[in-house]
């Protein structure tokens, strides 16, 4: 390599490793905020608690476990779920 070429690459390895992180940060902070705003079905979440759907109707009719309608559907956010479970096991 000429010096000129290494000279750059002194300069812009640095650069270049800074804007890869900071991008894989933003993808890894999207990623996170979403997922837990992610809505389940009543399957998707009786799947997620590891409970049956009798338990889960349950839990929402007694209102310990939040959930949501769109229509007839019936919806869990995932950080309403993820809420629940840290309630739970902090009892």
């Amino acid at each position: 390599m000429g010096h000129l070429e290494e000279t750059l690459k002194q300069i812009l390895t640095p650069i270049i490793e800074e804007a890869i992180f900071k991008s894989m940060e933003k993808v890894n902070l999207i990623k996170e905020d979403s997922s837990e705003d992610i809505l389940m079905g009543i399957e998707d979440t009786a799947n997620f608690l590891q409970i049956s759907k009798v338990t889960l109707h349950s839990l929402k009719k007694d209102g310990r476990l939040k959930y949501h309608r769109a229509g007839k559907k019936v919806l869990f956010k995932k950080s309403e779920v993820l809420e629940f479970i840290n309630v739970k096991q902090q009892q």
